[in-house]
């Protein structure tokens, strides 16, 4: 019986994929091989308690976020999700937040052309003066300066 070669198009799909199987190996290794390494978000996505708390933040950073609303989403009372936060990211749910949506901002200075403003209503921010002000703080430089050192 004669075998049949397989045609280049497939090769070239089947090489793909088994480069993407390898990829997704190695990270979960690597994710599995750092968890016990103290505070980090990796711990804190696996923890089943914060993790919805986390996700929520992470699709919907312009939501007014409020400590008790977040604690309720991880199933803890107040005062036990501010600790486990603590414990797992090292920061506060509050700083969380604007770290995040600093983060979404950079993204949109990057990719788009909208104003400071509409990328201050987007992430969250009453105005673009207010992104602008928690922007420096975090990233040390202005968002237009961000925008500019971006795009280059």
């Amino acid at each position: 019986m004669r075998r049949r070669s397989t045609p280049p198009c497939c090769k070239s799909i089947l090489t793909d994929r088994l480069v993407d199987v390898i990829e997704h190996y190695i990270l979960r290794q690597w994710v599995n091989s750092h968890r016990d390494q103290g505070a980090s978000w990796i711990n804190a996505y696996h923890n089943p308690y914060l993790c919805n708390a986390l996700v929520a933040i992470q699709e919907n950073p312009a939501h007014p976020w409020q400590v008790e609303e977040l604690a309720q989403r991880a199933s803890l009372s107040r005062s036990a999700f501010v600790q486990r936060f603590k414990e797992l990211l090292d920061d506060t749910p509050v700083n969380y937040v604007s770290k995040v949506r600093i983060q979404k901002a950079m993204e949109l200075l990057v990719r788009a052309e909208e104003s400071i403003d509409r990328i201050a209503e987007t992430v969250g921010y009453a105005t673009g003066f207010a992104l602008s002000k928690a922007f420096k703080c975090i990233a040390g430089v202005s968002p237009p300066q961000f925008r500019l050192q971006a795009t280059g």
